[in-house]
């Protein structure tokens, strides 16, 4: 270009011009006040001086609108830029900015390390703040300028149009930038400087960002769904002011009451931003001077000029007012969008261009005219050159006119000038200097809540004040303790401590509740104090569902019906959290309230809300709901965890729905859900159930292929499974693998084993089977196979597998030795059990009561009375004590036998006993004595009975009943039962069948049939012995023999008919 060949003046004015601004360092009150003002001043007039002669002002005015228009342009873009820069601060508030770390910058861990390794003296230079934006600013004002010495190429306007359009589009693309993605600043406490600004984030951060900020599970839930699933309750309502037209610039701006009124105002003070990052604002500009620089002037200078630029963003990136990042991007869009407007400046000048072309036309014209001797050819191309002399004159007419332009044009353009140096600062940079000119760092105070620091959270909460917390805790719970009232206490305490400090707030509250959770009283009661006695305390969404966890461990459904209430009519708008809470604690019983509330405070159900509402159908074992909420939640893109899941299928194979378990297990499989040993289990159950024995051992095998290691109860699910198709070999092979794999077998899976090998006759195995668990074989295994065997009628196996217990074992098991008494005892087996009896002390064990009484039941049953007393002899010398038991088993043995002054001996050692007689001892005596003959003696027992302050029972009636109706004392039977009616006693069957004999008996057909319709009337079944005797009614038969069974409680004969 042409202005590159006019030497390097401009370059010198330029390092001149720096130069003597550094001077700022070393006296800034001088340089602000005395020589800044006169470089300005003489760079003007020198400028001004230079408007006479200049010679391009027609080029200027072409270039006039476009510069304007260019203006415009940067202004307005610059404005949306200043709106951008404070939004990106207000929207998150001022607890984000100042919680989030910054990010990791390579570029700043490199001019740290390089700090270590290079000359002090290079690095007091690369720290220097050598040029500020004013320094870009001026020299590209002076290259502008420059255009009236010649030193670049016409128009000035036109350079200065590109470079403000330029630089409209960079800042344009940078608010879009940086308000697209909110980044951290590298500096946290730059926002707290520089912007007063609500701490915590904005209604729409806090339903976008906030709940999926760093929950992994939330991220990917909410990308998965593609839209917001949870609802946050904002601190408090937004200050909206009245700034009319522009007020839609409150949600963007977000005043504060205490802050400026005027919209402008906000944006003013805002000066540079802490967010606005990607990319660099001052080196945007300071590319364009160097790209506007290079290109209209060049040389040495230029060169200079980028070397500034470098030294800038390598002290952005050390200052840490950008990263390494902002200023690399900010480098490249400025050489690229430079490149791209070109075609603003340099202008060619068309008009002399077309005016030489129609010259250089009619010079060809008028030769060959000339050779055509066309004379009046030759006079109209004369013509046409006159009248373009003439109009060159008129041209020169307006020169006049383009002095006033020129004028104009140096004074706006000066005004511009002065407007932006005025107006433009250096970012808001933090930095102050000190008398000496060394700059340092301002350490930022962040605002405080009625003077009293306190720190916020993330999201823009006060943190909760621990010293305060645990003050309240011990008041309550100490006053608590001592029947004194608490909050008589508190109050005194919150009325003077927190005077001066901020009031509690209900973060602290929630804490306060947290802590006295314990007492569930006590949190209610602090709970309904807090707004009561607190000024401007007001519960929100977090405290209520505090109080409802600690009311869910209570069961207390009313209070929690009273705290939902009392949110609605407090107005307070419960999240999701709160609908999941009460479906937890109400289960399937309120879940239309549940839903109610939902759509009452406009929630949307989530992932969780949904798990909830299918456990409560499940545990209130409601399948056919609890599969719809499943159908409804995978619908809606969510899927319930591996526990959910479990449960699902649990319900739905115990209330038999096969096809939907499996649809359901699939799935599961398919949603990358992978099954575990419960889910396995449980699908192995129901198709063992179904008899598909081939599907549940393939999913066993399925188990193993995913690496997944039995449990105790996948092996007792499949051994039973095998069993139950009598799969006797395979049974044992798996309980083979079972032990080798050191999963101790329970007594299920042995009772299993045993159940196959009897019904299979093979019990003979159970020696192989004992062989496999013989490292887990113990006393308590040995001696449930023991009482297994003897239930299951396996005596002779159930006494094999004792004696190699006993023979292989030092010490034995009780409950081995007792179920192998029951055992003799049930096969009539008395010597054996008697001989065991007394050599259980040799293998340690100590013979207990309850081992006497079940070999005495054996032997009053078989009538063997000697061995019955001789064994209570022996037990009343070295055994254990008799008990109640023990003294009504012998009672009832020796009536049995017929030996009523044994048994009445038995009743009077009870009486002198520990022991004292209860209803079934007189029972068991009356019974002896009324059947043996003696039935006015039964009478007085009875009478005896009543007076020592024992109620009659069935039994009791029913056995003098019969004692009165088999000595012919059909009357007295009758009063008898009438008496049993007035006490309240309501007489069974046997009752009824009893009398009803003895009055057949005795022909009282009549009184019979009555008794017959009170039998009806009390609502009893007659049974076949009901039924004889209504036949023998008929019949006229009187028998005089009956049929005796035994009665099940006393162990002999009730009633002859029984």
């Amino acid at each position: 270009m042409a202005g590159r060949s006019r030497g390097g003046g401009l370059g010198v004015v330029a390092v001149a011009y720096i130069g003597v601004d550094y001077v700022r360092h070393l006296s800034p009150s001088w340089h602000e006040e005395v020589i800044q003002p006169v470089l300005w001043v003489v760079l003007a007039i020198v400028a001004i001086t230079r408007v006479p002669s200049y010679k391009h002002w027609s080029a200027e005015l072409r270039s006039s609108l476009v510069f304007i228009g260019s203006l415009v342009l940067m202004l307005s873009t610059l404005l949306y830029e200043m709106i951008s820069v404070r939004s990106v601060t207000a929207v998150l508030g001022l607890t984000w900015h100042q919680s989030t770390p910054p990010l990791p910058d390579t570029g700043q861990w490199i001019l740290l390390g390089l700090n270590e390794k290079l000359p002090q003296v290079i690095v007091n230079i690369l720290r220097a703040r050598i040029v500020g934006l004013h320094h870009y600013l001026m020299l590209f004002v002076m290259l502008a300028f420059s255009v009236l010495f010649g030193s670049i190429e016409a128009p000035g306007l036109g350079i200065g149009a590109r470079y403000m359009f330029t630089m409209a589009i960079g800042r344009f693309l940078r608010a879009i930038s940086f308000a697209s993605t909110i980044l951290p600043s590298p500096r946290p406490w730059c926002a707290a400087s520089r912007f007063d600004v609500p701490q915590h984030p904005h209604p729409w951060a806090q339903k976008f960002y906030v709940p999926y900020a760093t929950d992994s599970y939330a991220i990917r839930t909410v990308i998965h769904q593609d839209m917001v699933y949870d609802h946050v309750t904002v601190q408090a309502d937004e200050y909206r002011p009245d700034w009319g037209f522009m007020s839609f610039l409150a949600d963007f701006l977000r005043p504060l009451p205490s802050g400026e009124s005027a919209w402008i105002n906000l944006l003013k003070k805002a000066g540079g931003g802490c967010n606005d990052l990607l990319y660099s604002g001052h080196m945007l500009v300071a590319v364009l001077t160097a790209m506007a620089w290079t290109e209209a002037y060049g040389g040495w200078s230029s060169g200079f000029i980028w070397m500034l630029v470098l030294h800038s963003a390598q002290r952005e990136v050390r200052e840490r007012h950008h990263y390494t990042v902002d200023c690399i991007v900010a480098i490249y869009v400025g050489f690229m969008l430079w490149k791209m407007t070109g075609f603003l400046w340099p202008l060619k000048n068309t008009s002399r261009q077309a005016r030489l072309n129609k010259l250089e036309k009619i010079e060809g014209k008028l030769y060959q005219a000339a050779k055509d001797s066309d004379l009046d050819q030759v006079r109209d191309l004369l013509k046409q050159v006159y009248d373009s002399s003439n109009q060159k004159k008129n041209q020169a007419g307006r020169e006049k006119a383009m002095q006033f332009f020129a004028g104009g044009t140096i004074i706006f353009a000066l005004t511009v000038v002065v407007l932006a140096f005025v107006l433009t600062s250096d970012g808001g940079r933090v930095v102050t200097e000190t008398d000496n000119g060394r700059s340092f760092a301002v350490k930022v105070q962040l605002p405080a809540v009625n003077n009293i620091q306190q720190q916020l959270d993330p999201r823009g909460y006060p943190l909760p004040r621990r010293d305060l917390i645990c003050k309240v805790v011990n008041i309550l719970l100490q006053n608590n303790n001592s029947q004194k009232d608490p909050f008589i206490d508190l109050t005194e305490y919150l009325q003077t401590t927190l005077i001066h400090s901020p009031p509690l707030t209900v973060s602290e509250a929630s804490e306060i509740l947290k802590s006295i959770q314990h007492s569930t009283t006590l949190a209610l009661e602090f709970f309904k104090f807090c707004p009561s006695s607190i000024p401007k305390f007001r519960h929100d969404a977090f405290t209520y569902n505090r109080i409802l966890l600690i009311l869910s461990n209570s069961n207390s459904f009313d209070s929690v019906r009273r705290i939902i209430n009392d949110m609605d009519r407090s107005r307070v708008r419960g999240n999701i959290s709160t609908v999941n809470l009460l479906i937890g604690i109400f289960g399937n019983q309120e879940i239309d309230l549940c839903l109610r509330l939902l759509n009452q405070w406009d929630l949307t159900m989530n992932r969780y809300t949904y798990k909830c509402l299918l456990q409560a159908h499940l545990r209130a074992r409601d399948s056919t709901k609890g599969l719809q909420v499943y159908h409804d939640m995978t619908r809606k893109g969510y899927y319930p965890d591996i526990f959910a899941y479990n449960m699902l299928l649990d319900a739905l194979t115990k209330d038999h729905q096969v096809d939907e378990a499996n649809k359901v297990f699939q799935d599961m499989k398919r949603k990358n859900c992978e099954p575990d040993q419960y889910t396995y289990t449980i699908m192995i159950r129901m198709t063992g159930k179904l008899g598909k024995h081939d599907d549940a051992i393939a999913l066993f095998h399925e188990m193993l292929s995913k690496k997944l290691a039995p449990n105790l109860i996948a092996y007792n699910t499949t051994i039973q499974v095998l069993a139950m198709n009598r799969m006797v070999d395979k049974t044992i092979y798996l309980f083979s693998k079972m032990v080798e794999n050191d999963c101790r077998p329970n007594e299920f899976t042995y009772s299993v084993i045993l159940n196959v090998l009897a019904s299979e006759g093979q019990l003979g195995r159970l020696d192989e089977v004992v062989e496999i668990s013989k490292k887990y074989m113990n006393k308590g295994i040995y001696a449930y196979l023991v009482r297994t065997l003897s239930k299951l009628g396996h005596s002779s196996e159930a006494h094999r597998l004792f004696c190699y217990m006993w023979n292989y074992h030092d010490k034995g098991d009780r409950d081995a030795y007792l179920s192998m008494l029951e055992s003799l005892c049930k096969e009539g087996k008395m010597i054996e059990a008697m001989d065991l009896l007394s050599k259980i002390h040799e293998k340690g064990v100590d013979s207990d009561t309850i081992m006497y009484n079940t070999v005495f039941t054996a032997l009053g049953k078989s009538k063997q009375i000697s061995h019955l007393i001789d064994l209570y002899d022996k037990m009343k010398q070295g055994g254990p004590l008799p008990d109640i038991f023990t003294y009504n088993i012998l009672i009832s043995s020796f009536g049995r036998a017929g030996r009523v002054d044994e048994a009445v001996k038995i009743f009077e050692e009870l009486e002198n006993s520990d022991c004292k007689p209860d209803i079934v001892s007189y029972n068991s005596l009356i019974n002896c004595i009324g059947k043996n003959g003696d039935v006015d003696e039964a009478h007085m027992r009875f009478k005896e009975m009543e007076e020592k302050g024992f109620n009659p029972d069935v039994v009791t009636y029913s056995t003098l009943i019969e004692c009165f109706g088999k000595s012919d004392k059909v009357d007295m039977a009758c009063r008898l039962f009438d008496q049993m009616l007035s006490e309240g006693c309501y007489p069974n069957i046997v009752t009824y069948n009893i009398l009803l004999d003895c009055l057949e008996r005795c022909g009282r057909t009549a009184e019979a049939v009555d008794l017959y319709a009170k039998l009806k009337e009390q609502g009893l079944t007659p049974d076949s012995i009901t039924y004889s005797i209504l036949e023998r009614l008929q019949n006229g038969s009187h028998r005089k023999f009956r049929t005796r069974r035994q009665n099940p409680i006393t162990g002999w004969v009730v009633s002859p008919l029984r």
